[in-house]
């Protein structure tokens, strides 16, 4: 008998712009033609300013709230796209070694990260290649959020 392969697992790494939405919709697509599964996981970095008055309570917690509702939108998205629900993770912590932590603890096949052309992306997404290439030997797809619905089509 012949062991059944997990199916593909794309982990797409979001924030609050419209060029996570671009690389949700091309994971999406790529998950449903292969059978796959998505995740979606945003990353908040640590809060680093002084309770005063619980100010800075109250302004995490928007921060958090403003996140959940994010990835409720997005889940929808890609929920349509796929037929199920992807899995949403939100995660506190430094951007780069929680994507990877994640990525490891989750057994994703693939990371796929928005990307505005002509922003500057240099340190996060350099600091993972070489870390998804020296530790976890796993593929990252920068995805250019001025791909229009049929590019995205079109290269999935």
């Amino acid at each position: 008998m012949t062991k059944q392969q997990p199916p593909i697992k794309f982990m797409v790494c979001v924030d609050l712009r419209e060029d996570s939405q671009v690389a949700l919709r091309l994971a999406c697509i790529k998950a449903q033609k292969r059978g796959g599964l998505v995740d979606i996981l945003h990353v908040l970095e640590p809060f680093e300013a002084d309770s005063l008055f619980g100010v800075s309570d109250k302004m995490r917690l928007e921060r958090e709230e403003n996140a959940k509702q994010a990835l409720l939108e997005l889940s929808d998205i890609a929920e349509k796209i796929t037929g199920q629900k992807p899995r949403l993770l939100l995660k506190e912590g430094a951007i780069g070694d929680t994507i990877m932590r994640t990525a490891q603890e989750a057994w994703v096949n693939m990371l796929v990260l928005g990307v505005v052309p002509g922003a500057s992306h240099g340190k996060l997404v350099a600091w993972l290649a070489t870390q998804l290439g020296e530790k976890l030997w796993m593929p990252m797809l920068l995805v250019p959020a001025n791909l229009t619905d049929e590019q995205i089509i079109e290269i999935s």
